[in-house]
């Protein structure tokens, strides 16, 4: 999985968004797929220093959980390693993936700005 965003705070994040390597919309950005679990206090210490927002974000609402929008930060693309349940027919989570590791010098893809929202 690449991560293309955070809820939360770069510096803290509580979740991250998450999108399937190489799954781009017609204008070739990666389209947002799910998040993780909330993340352990381990997991943000080990991620949060990798994750480098260009400075933009969007709303989202998660299909689990609030039905209220999060605000989503944009990071760069992030490779990570995970556990999740797919669903090939609809190219989404069907439920939050849980973090193992992030592989910071994996080359994700060349998107250029690192989100879109999947419409």
């Amino acid at each position: 999985m690449v991560v293309i965003g955070c809820t939360g705070t770069a510096a803290a994040p509580s979740t991250l968004v998450l999108a399937f390597p190489c799954v781009v919309d017609h204008d070739g950005e990666p389209v947002t797929a799910g998040s993780t679990t909330v993340l352990t206090k381990a997991a943000v210490r080990l991620v949060a220093p990798l994750l480098q927002p260009p400075g933009a974000s969007f709303e989202r609402t998660f299909a689990w959980g609030t039905q209220e929008p999060s605000t989503v930060i944009v990071v760069k693309p992030l490779v990570v390693e995970g556990e999740a349940d797919a669903s090939v027919e609809t190219g989404v989570l069907r439920r939050a993936a849980r973090l193992h590791r992030a592989r910071p010098t994996s080359k994700s893809t060349s998107w250029s700005s690192g989100w879109r929202e999947r419409g």
